[in-house]
């Protein structure tokens, strides 16, 4: 009986023992573990210094007033193997600095210090190499304002995450260092932040910099192409409360001081110096709390602009201010309201004293003298100019002295390089190539006297400057000439067509017929076209071959622009040659003006066939020039969709020519997109 009790013993646990491993099989595994978050369960080291205000696992928000105690911590335990991640993710914004320190229970430890600002910085800490380290870490600590006494902050930390992944964004390496050493910092109190101390040069070792009790004395020597050079004085704190930077300086007389507040270059602010004290003031009411902590060094550009040249300069005061009362400097802009014209006369010198403006007789008198080569003079704009095509300039200018005009918008410019005849001149610069944005956007009109030359004297008298609207609507004269193939339907702003061409029909057109028209005082057609993707129309003014276009349509309306000595007619082709056929397309606006049309030497023609060509991506295109013609080959990888090859002209070698020729062979069935200018409404697509 005791053999069959132990035999049945037996066999009980072995069948428990089955049963165990049965029920194993049947859990699900846990998923594997790919990252780490390190956020949540922050406390202080002991010296009761931070301030935690958010302590979850989706942030580490704390404040932190460092006294005495250089080396004042907050920790977090570890319990976990990180052996297995190879970076650790760090996002962080706010005023202040942080070392981040990875300790272990042996004494080792691998640190990265970070400067932090009002705009959010994201880094990657490459640990691809430390396992073994990692594997024995047992804290993470955050040492703010590291070594230094007296400082405060606020920190927010919005990822402190280990993660299985390789670092591939802004990657740091273990012992990472961007805190500044000579640093101003506001510790947070008073109406005001001095900050007149620690100046220095920014890169080049241009200024010689000599602090007094008060002041800053400031001598520089810049050579050929250090015009930009600056002067810094590197700061830190929470500036939210301050609306205003003002320096109380002085030097050498008619020395342009130029300041800005980091990279923040629409805050910047500029005076001409004089043995005086005077106050440069930049305005940041309106800069967002966000970029106001983001100001890390206010920087100071002597002389600005120009080089060579010698100077110096005493800061007597230099501060933050939450109030300060200053006169700001009044700019009056021309303002358009409504009308079908609109003419602009109040003009400034575009910030470096060398235009002196005038007025006589009711014309501005620009007189230049110029120590740099693009200064200019300007005339400030505001108002929707969407609605004008063109500005006409009535002008007189000296004898062979240039001029560059240039209208500019935040989202586009246009210019014209004029030379003047010494006579009362006429000039005229299209603006039917910007798009409705673009001229929305026009804010300026620039003039660049003797442009490109930093020693360029002269006098331009403006008689008038006056955008205008298109000179002729010709949307409301198409008809068609075969009936029953173009149905036209004009809504008194834009034309939509709607064409059934049938067989016999492949040469039916529309036509907008100026016979019984006066429009002789016209020389340019713009016509702004938009259809179905893939389809085509011929445009031929004239009924002239040599001025027709075929327009292949796109995702985007097309301008097309056709400059003549005078129109009799505008022929619209909807799939040329092809019936049958049938659409919709639509004229969005059309119109006849007036523009300058520079002398061109008819007999003049650049041949490209050779030479120039290059590729933009390495490795993807090769230009063999073989008997006097150019062979490309070309090899495109995954992602490099448009990759391209191209070749650049020189501006006035092409100048005046209106045409493009070129002959192409290939493989049959293969394509290539021939795109001038990088305009969409003048590419071209070639099947061999």
């Amino acid at each position: 009986m005791k053999t069959i009790s132990k035999f049945l013993t037996l066999l009980l646990i072995v069948g428990v023992s089955l049963t165990l491993v049965a029920c194993k099989k049947d859990e699900p595994k846990p998923a594997p573990v790919t990252e780490y978050n390190a956020l949540g369960d922050w406390v202080d080291g002991g010296d009761g210094i931070y301030t935690i205000n958010t302590n979850t696992e989706e942030e580490l928000d704390f404040s932190y007033n460092k006294s005495t105690f250089t080396y004042g911590y907050m920790m977090m335990t570890i319990s976990e193997d990180l052996s297995v991640f190879k970076k650790l993710v760090v996002t962080v914004e706010g005023t202040g600095t942080i070392l981040i320190k990875l300790e272990t229970d042996a004494g080792e430890s691998k640190e990265i210090s970070l400067n932090v600002t009002g705009i959010t910085g994201s880094y990657e800490w490459n640990l691809i190499d430390d396992s073994d380290f990692l594997g024995n870490v047992d804290k993470v600590v955050i040492i703010s304002a590291p070594g230094k006494e007296d400082s405060v902050g606020n920190i927010t930390i919005q990822k402190l995450e280990f993660s299985k992944d390789v670092a591939e964004n802004y990657i740091i390496q273990t012992g990472f260092d961007n805190i500044p050493q000579n640093v101003n910092e506001y510790d947070g109190l008073g109406d005001t932040f001095d900050f007149n101390a620690k100046w220095e040069n920014f890169s080049e070792e241009i200024y010689t910099i000599t602090f007094g009790e008060t002041n800053t004395e400031v001598a520089f020597d810049k050579g050929a192409g250090y015009e930009w050079s600056a002067l810094q004085s590197a700061v830190q704190g929470d500036f939210t409360d301050f609306n205003y930077i003002v320096l109380i300086v002085s030097g050498t007389d008619g020395q342009k001081l130029l300041a800005k507040p980091s990279e923040f270059g629409e805050y910047e602010s500029y005076i001409f110096l004089s043995e005086d004290q005077q106050e440069l003031v930049m305005d940041i009411s309106l800069m967002p709390n966000t970029d106001k902590n983001a100001i890390t060094e206010i920087l100071l550009f002597g002389a600005a602009g120009l080089a060579p040249t010698t100077g110096s300069f005493i800061i007597h005061e230099a501060f933050f201010a939450e109030e300060y009362t200053y006169a700001p400097p009044v700019i009056d802009k021309n303002i358009y309201a409504s009308g079908d014209q609109f003419e602009i006369d109040i003009w400034y010198d575009g910030g470096d004293n060398n235009y002196t403006i005038t007025e006589d007789s009711g014309n501005v008198v620009i007189d230049y003298d110029k120590n740099s080569e693009w200064t200019y003079a300007i005339a400030h704009l505001e108002g929707d100019l969407t609605e004008f095509t063109s500005v006409t300039i009535d002008v007189t200018g000296i004898e062979n002295k240039t001029a560059l005009l240039k209208v500019e918008g935040t989202e586009g410019a246009i210019e014209l390089a004029v030379t003047f005849d010494g006579t009362r001149q006429s000039i005229t610069i299209d603006l039917s190539s910007l798009s409705e944005v673009q001229r929305a956007s026009i804010n300026k009109f620039l003039i660049f006297g003797s442009q490109g030359s930093n020693i360029g004297t002269g006098t331009i008298t403006l008689h008038s400057v006056v955008f205008e609207k298109p000179g002729y609507n010709i949307n409301d004269l198409w008809t068609e000439s075969d009936v029953d193939t173009y149905a036209i339907n004009y809504d008194g702003i834009k034309t939509t067509v709607t064409y059934n061409k049938i067989a016999g029909q492949e040469w039916s057109f529309m036509v907008a017929d100026f016979t019984i028209i006066d429009v002789s005082a016209y020389n340019t057609v713009t016509l702004v076209l938009d259809g179905t993707a893939g389809s085509q129309v011929l445009v031929k003014p004239n009924d002239d071959g040599a001025l027709e276009q075929m327009i292949t349509f796109g995702d985007d309306p097309i301008t097309v622009v056709v400059t003549a000595e005078s129109f009799s007619k505008i022929i619209i082709f909807a799939e040329a040659g092809t019936a049958p056929a049938n659409g919709v397309f639509e004229i969005i606006s059309a119109n006849l003006t007036t523009v300058l049309v520079p002398e061109v030497d008819l007999t003049k023609s650049v041949d490209f066939t050779v030479g120039g060509f290059v590729e933009v991506d390495s490795g993807t295109y090769t230009f063999t020039i073989v008997e006097g013609t150019t062979v490309v080959d070309y090899i495109k990888g995954t992602g490099q969709e448009w990759v391209v090859g191209k070749i650049d002209f020189v501006a006035e070698e092409v100048a005046g020519l209106n045409t493009m020729t070129l002959v192409l062979d290939g493989t049959s069935g293969k394509q290539v997109l021939l795109k001038p200018n990088d305009d969409s409404g003048l590419e071209t697509w070639v099947t061999f």
